[in-house]
């Protein structure tokens, strides 16, 4: 084409002939690049495409065929001009890029714009589960990258999911989760790439849940790849130091979701953990079992699965909610009751009669739900009844449930505590609705007088505003015999709620001179106290050390300390259930003694023939 021919007859030279990439290229030395952009795409030449539009300053356009033509670096340029001029053009690029299914640049687009939720699902869209995950947890959607993970990891395999796993394990550490990043970074072999990195987060988990002798078995293999010492250098890489850990400056957060604020009560079998649900932000209470290994062990977990089972099937508002169950714990996850439990009350302070004949009600009311549904509760006792932050009551410890009233007997070793236990229970009968009924009275007496019923104080004589009335209620709830007493909890709530409860509340103090003889004096410590010198002749001093007289049952006891030998013993009496043996009533309060029926008394000369066989009877229920 000669030199003289005119700019737009040229043009339409290539064009007329099919040339659209001279057409093009003509274009750009006319300083037309947006036209030389179009022929550039006409003719499917998208990297050239892009280089034209970028020079005409349509980055939007270089984006979109950078994509086309698979050029990430000419993409990276576009959407980084793109980016810094205009977000709001980006983002519609972005959606652009996914209705047409290049989803991973879409994804770098929502990256860069940081819209991190539209990130994450284009990166999903494309396959890129490490970079969804990443997306994910900045946008703080930490489930929804978790859960990415372990698909991921499922998928892979045992060998390819290994960098899933580290990246879970990493995603659960950052965010404090320490426990459930050990459990996926153990998981990693010892010779995985990924090892070295899997190992570091592992340290850091395991110093900040303070396991000293699990990182203390991985001192040889850290030290082989080059780490620290064991202690803050672990920590500190996850921004915290191994002082703040043991400060507990660093929370720990148990089963991928409860961030533990404090350690509440432990016992021989289960730890109670003030904590909160870091998916709903709500306090809530864990109570975590240990120690299933052994028999006793054995017993305890079976105790706490009843509880949970229990639980699980009642819904009512005077019933602690169990809001999950974890069976790799195993544990439960109990809505917190940060107003303590009636034991701590009742020690604090005075009830005014219409507050105890309230908690009363509220008791008896969620013991009818239960026994609708076919299960005693056995242990209604002040520790178990607890109080939420406005001050209502709610019942718990559903472990020494039944679901059948036929055998709920204290001998099948779940014995519950002895002052607010029905005669029947105590002497190994089956319970029955009128047990717990009975256990309520116990209760809404101790409210009212301050204490148990110990046969010298009445409601009436405790508070000038109480009569006969309120007392009779209160001794049907306490008849000896289960069919003297109410017939229902239903039957004992309606009862109260046709008396008037005085609202107001008299001290202590005032309580025990009204209610003391002739009321001029309250009893003394040694007065009061439940257990004193035992009156029984077999009681010689330095032969029964142990024996004592049970002002509460008004009959000798025999009170061991509670050393796993005697519990143990106790338990195998419990299980035999057999008449010639001693019975096991349960434990003292405070958990330091056992108290078994004493064996008083003296055998004279050679047993019978029929006593030897209950005798013998009694040692094979044992061996069995």
């Amino acid at each position: 084409m000669s030199p003289a021919t005119p700019p737009d007859e040229a043009l339409r030279t290539f064009l007329a002939a099919g040339h659209l990439n001279q057409a093009a290229e003509h274009c750009l030395e006319l300083g037309n690049a947006r036209r030389a952009s179009a022929l550039f795409e006409q003719a499917c030449a998208f990297a050239e495409a892009s280089d034209a539009a970028t020079r005409a300053g349509d980055w939007r356009g270089a984006a979109r065929l950078a994509a086309l033509a698979a050029d990430d670096a000419l993409v990276v340029r576009a959407l980084d001009k793109l980016v810094s001029e205009s977000s709001d053009e980006a983002r519609k690029e972005g959606v652009a890029l996914t209705i047409r299914g290049q989803h991973r640049y879409a994804a770098w687009v929502f990256d860069r714009i940081e819209d991190m939720a539209e990130a994450a699902s284009a990166y999903e869209r494309a396959e890129l589960p490490l970079a969804a995950a990443h997306a994910h947890a900045r946008a703080g959607q930490i489930a929804k990258a978790a859960r990415l993970l372990e698909c991921a990891i499922q998928a892979a395999g045992d060998v390819g999911g290994n960098s899933y796993r580290v990246a879970l394990g990493e995603l659960y550490a950052v965010h404090g989760k320490h426990e459930a990043a050990a459990n996926h970074l153990q998981a990693v072999p010892g010779d995985a790439p990924e090892r070295p990195r899997a190992l570091e987060l592992l340290c850091s988990s395991l110093d900040a849940l303070g396991l000293r002798d699990g990182i203390a078995a991985l001192e040889a293999e850290w030290k082989s790849l080059g780490g620290h010492e064991s202690g803050g250098a672990h920590g500190a890489a996850l921004g915290f130091t191994d002082s703040q850990a043991k400060a507990g400056s660093v929370a720990v957060t148990i089963f991928g979701r409860y961030r533990v604020l404090r350690e509440v009560a432990v016992t021989p079998h289960a730890r109670l953990l003030h904590a909160i649900d870091e998916l709903s932000g709500e306090e809530v209470a864990v109570k975590w079992l240990a120690a299933t290994g052994s028999s006793r062990g054995r017993d305890a977990l079976a105790r706490f699965v009843r509880e949970a089972q229990a639980l699980a099937a009642l819904r009512h508002p005077a019933i602690v909610d169990l809001r999950d169950y974890i069976e790799r714990g195993p544990a439960m996850v109990l809505e917190w009751m940060s107003g303590g439990g009636l034991d701590d009350l009742l020690v604090r302070q005075t009830f005014a009669p219409a507050r105890a004949a309230q908690v009363a009600s509220s008791v008896l009311a969620a013991l009818g739900v239960a026994h609708r549904m076919g299960i005693l509760h056995r242990d209604v006792k002040p520790a178990n009844l607890l109080f939420d932050g406005l001050g209502a009551v709610h019942l718990a410890d559903f472990g020494a449930a039944h679901w059948s009233a036929s055998q709920a007997t204290v001998t099948e070793g779940v014995i519950g505590t002895l002052a607010y236990m029905a005669p029947e229970q105590r002497r190994g009968e089956a319970a029955s609705a009128a047990s717990d009924v009975y256990a309520v009275g116990v209760i809404l007496h101790e409210m009212l007088t301050g204490s148990p019923p110990d046969g010298r104080t009445t409601p009436s004589g405790s508070h000038p505003d109480l009569t006969e009335a309120h007392d009779a209620v209160i001794r049907k709830m306490l008849r000896h015999e289960a069919s003297d007493r109410y017939a229902s909890v239903a039957e004992a709530q309606r009862a109260i709620a046709l008396l008037t409860w005085s609202k107001r509340s008299v001290e202590r103090e005032e309580r025990a001179v009204e209610s003391s003889p002739g009321g001029t004096k309250a009893p003394t410590a040694e007065e009061t106290g439940r257990y004193g010198v035992a009156t029984s002749p077999a009681n010689r001093p330095g032969e029964a050390p142990y024996l004592k007289h049970d002002r509460v049952l008004a009959r000798e006891v025999l009170l061991l300390p509670a050393t796993d030998e005697h519990l143990a013993r106790a338990a195998r009496l419990a299980r035999a259930s057999h008449p010639a043996l001693p019975a096991v009533w349960g434990t003292s309060d405070d958990g330091r003694f056992l108290i078994v029926e004493p064996a008083l008394g003296e055998v004279a000369g050679a047993i019978s023939e029929a006593e030897h066989a209950r005798l013998f009877e009694a040692l094979s229920d044992i061996h069995e």
